[in-house]
């Protein structure tokens, strides 16, 4: 298993939160350096790229040509991302319960599936630009998770509907959300960066 990870570990210092970098597709396991270093200076960051190839692009999961997702490959690649993390933490030394996530996109739709539909130690999240995959199978409890979600009112990928529904389901789920929305398209700005900063800052 250990040649299928693409995995890049900045330190930071160590008594500090460990960030972990979900990039979105066609990014790499660096991709979100220069965003995770705003938003979290001198945190240690692990970045982790998905093993998913699709038109040359990297990705976690597949996501076929009419826009659908392949479940079953989500569902392996969602363990898969989950046994790495396991892995690359322990390389690393650091304390998986205290991971704060950084997704972009594919990385943060696969976060917010994971919260939804596994047992995971990460219960702090900042999900750039999420959607709703699929409704969990199950009810889940999120209670003490937090997130911070952006949207962009003329995002061409993520309905408006799709995001609130993510929302919903995360809120329903007793999780703590925060959500952003700015006249933006599928891209990240200024803006929704400083409001994911304010947000970190009273964490």
């Amino acid at each position: 298993m250990t040649e299928e990870i693409h995995a890049a570990f900045y330190p930071g210092k160590p008594n500090l939160a460990p960030i972990l970098m979900l990039h979105g597709t066609g990014g790499d396991e660096s991709d979100l350096l220069p965003i995770a270093t705003f938003l979290f200076p001198e945190h240690p960051k692990l970045g982790i790229r998905g093993r998913i190839k699709q038109n040359g692009s990297n990705r976690y999961f597949i996501r076929r040509e009419d826009g659908t997702f392949d479940l079953d490959n989500l569902n392996q690649e969602t363990d898969w991302l989950l046994t790495a993390i396991q892995q690359e933490t322990k390389r690393y030394r650091l304390d998986t319960n205290q991971l704060i996530v950084l997704g972009f996109s594919n990385g943060a739709n696969i976060t917010a599936y994971a919260w939804l539909n596994r047992s995971v130690p990460f219960k702090t999240a900042v999900l750039l630009h999420p959607m709703m995959i699929t409704p969990p199978a199950q009810p889940v409890d999120l209670t003490d998770f937090r997130a911070f979600a952006t949207y962009g009112d003329v995002d061409p990928i993520v309905p408006e509907a799709n995001f609130d529904q993510l929302m919903q389901q995360l809120t329903d789920a007793h999780a703590t959300i925060e959500s952003f929305k700015n006249h933006q398209s599928h891209r990240l700005t200024q803006t929704e960066l400083m409001a994911a900063q304010a947000w970190i800052k009273k964490l």
